[in-house]
């Protein structure tokens, strides 16, 4: 089978990872475990942020045609993963509070756009990256040794919505965080492990709108550059 070579560009450590600064390697956070577990195959992936493909733009990229928008970070990824020789490029966006269904169509114009024959794949977790880490119970019971019960993880992640400011509302990270500080936890290395150990089965289910868009375009990626 050949290798497939995937760029993913996030927008922060919470999502595709950071740099140990004493290894000055990448320790790779929750977006990446999902992209890895979707693939289940010999993939090389390589993680950027969104301040790496900003510095990459300024000095090789070439034209953006693209103006504004969300479109921008698509053309400016595709082109850079071509340079660097990756069959596909996935543009990771929290959904937040945009239309899933317009940021997802913004992506691909922005893919589009690159006049690239990579492969481009939205990944805008609904409402964020958090909701997609209380898609699967029985990842809890794998890593951390229990199912969440005080409190239960929501039966609908992609539905949250609440006051960022306010701890006890249903801001998705003031939900996780609530889930969370029922375990024992030094570090925030369980994120990768519980996405890691999330069946993508079970995830489409609970958050089909994000989560079964991004599993679908996944495996229709297999059938393009294999």
């Amino acid at each position: 089978m050949s290798m497939i070579k995937v760029m993913i560009c996030g927008e922060g450590p919470s999502d595709v990872g950071k740099t140990d600064y004493e290894s000055q390697k990448w320790i790779p956070g929750p977006a990446v475990a999902f992209v890895e577990k979707a693939f289940a195959h010999d993939t090389t992936i390589i993680a950027i942020s969104r301040q790496d493909l900003l510095h990459n733009h300024k000095h090789r990229l070439g034209r953006i045609r693209s103006k504004k928008g969300h479109a921008v970070k698509a053309e400016r990824l595709a082109k850079l993963a071509r340079r660097q020789n990756c069959n596909i490029a996935i543009c990771y966006i929290d959904c937040d509070r945009n239309e899933f269904d317009s940021l997802y169509n913004d992506v691909i114009l922005g893919f589009d756009r690159s006049e690239t024959k990579i492969v481009g794949i939205p990944m805008l977790p609904k409402p964020m990256i958090e909701a997609w880490l209380m898609g699967d119970k029985n990842a809890y019971l794998q890593v951390l040794g229990k199912i969440p019960s005080k409190p239960s993880l929501p039966r609908k992640p992609e539905e949250l919505r609440g006051d960022k400011s306010n701890p006890s509302s249903n801001y998705a990270k003031n939900v996780l965080s609530r889930v969370i500080s029922q375990f024992s936890i030094k570090d925030d290395h369980w994120r990768y492990e519980i996405a890691i150990q999330s069946d993508p089965d079970t995830m489409s289910r609970i958050c089909p709108i994000s989560y079964g868009r991004f599993l679908n375009d996944a495996l229709t990626s297999l059938s393009l550059v294999l």
